[in-house]
């Protein structure tokens, strides 16, 4: 049975308390690196673009050990059929039984997945939402698991996490020279940084490879709690009030091969500066995005035509994409591949 000598009530009440006197010269900084992030608040950050989607939460567990900031992380299984083996956070799609609060959808799903019970989770702020391939608003939630020892004894869901690891949030900074590719992606009239890093534990020598959203947040979270750098923030808090529009490129419908289905399907396609957007049909106010894909990398291949169809291959190795794509018109199709390649 865990011993918690303080509750979190009194936790609360720490981190907004600056008097240097109470604590060590390192409590003191792991002090300011809390109160960077839980100066955020729980403010929604979501973007308008946003508004209809379908809402997901993922819960960034951060935790003090040897006088160092550390963050939880999961393996995915590689039995899966979605992101085999990706490094990522405890998180999921919103339930109704969540009553549409993020925060409660952050919690539900990591309890679920890595057991951990919400009685030792202080929610420190929502960091900035951010857009998945299939079109998801995922809001990240950031809070600090207390007592630490807790991480010891999480109990991972087996059908759901195939590793629980753990790393410095520092680990994520660009100066610690852990970062093995990295390439910048056009995005709501800015810039939009995709990292990849390599952690090998020492204990068994596996090696993990974090990509994508996950190393989007973490480092978004390093930057502002272990260097207090809320540029990022506040860029985009003024460009979900005043957006900046992207340009379209093309856009109209192409048919994707459905290979479970062994059958052509219709959707709407909206080619941005090196990304490419899938929405359902019929495209009215009930779309959903069903895919943002970033095309670095990119590859097109044109494809024997198949009775009226006009396929071409599109891979994007970078995210492990390989879409048969294809359309009515041999001209269209040109135009598109086109395009794509210049991407």
């Amino acid at each position: 049975m865990l011993c918690i000598q303080r509750s979190l009530s009194s936790k609360i009440a720490l981190l907004g308390n600056n008097n240097a006197k109470a604590f060590s010269s390192q409590q003191h900084h792991h002090q300011q690196q809390l109160n960077r992030l839980k100066g955020l608040g729980m403010k929604v950050r979501d973007l308008p673009q946003h508004k209809d989607s379908p809402r997901a939460s993922v819960l960034v567990p951060l935790f003090l050990r040897s006088n160092i900031l550390n963050v939880v992380l999961t393996q995915r299984p590689v039995h899966l059929t979605t992101y085999s083996g990706d490094v990522c956070f405890p998180g999921g799609l919103q339930d109704p039984q969540d009553q549409n609060d993020d925060v409660e959808t952050a919690f539900r799903e990591a309890n679920e997945e890595i057991g951990l019970d919400r009685k030792y989770i202080l929610p420190l702020c929502r960091s900035l939402s951010v857009e998945s391939l299939e079109g998801l608003c995922v809001t990240p939630v950031v809070a600090l698991i207390d007592p630490p020892q807790v991480v010891d004894q999480l109990l991972p869901s087996e059908n759901e996490v195939e590793e629980v690891f753990s790393l410095p949030v520092e680990f994520f900074l660009e100066r610690n020279g852990n970062i093995s590719d990295s390439y910048d992606v056009p995005w709501l009239g800015g810039t939009y940084t995709n990292r990849t890093y390599w952690h090998q534990n020492k204990s068994d020598g596996r090696n993990f490879k974090i990509r994508g959203i996950t190393s989007h947040i973490i480092h978004e979270v390093a930057r502002i709690a272990i260097d207090g750098d809320c540029s990022n923030t506040e860029v985009a808090d003024q460009m979900s009030s005043n957006r900046v529009a992207v340009p379209t490129l093309m856009e109209g419908e192409l048919w994707i091969w459905d290979g479970r289905k062994q059958a052509w399907a219709e959707r709407y396609w909206v080619l941005t500066e090196k990304i490419l957007h899938q929405y359902s049909l019929p495209l009215d106010l009930k779309s959903t995005k069903k895919r943002r894909l970033p095309l670095h990398g990119i590859s097109v291949q044109i494809l024997k035509q198949e009775n009226d169809m006009y396929p071409f291959l599109v891979c994007v190795p970078e995210v492990g994409v390989e879409m048969r794509l294809g359309c009515k018109s041999l001209e269209i199709r040109e135009k598109w591949c086109e395009l794509l390649r210049l991407q």
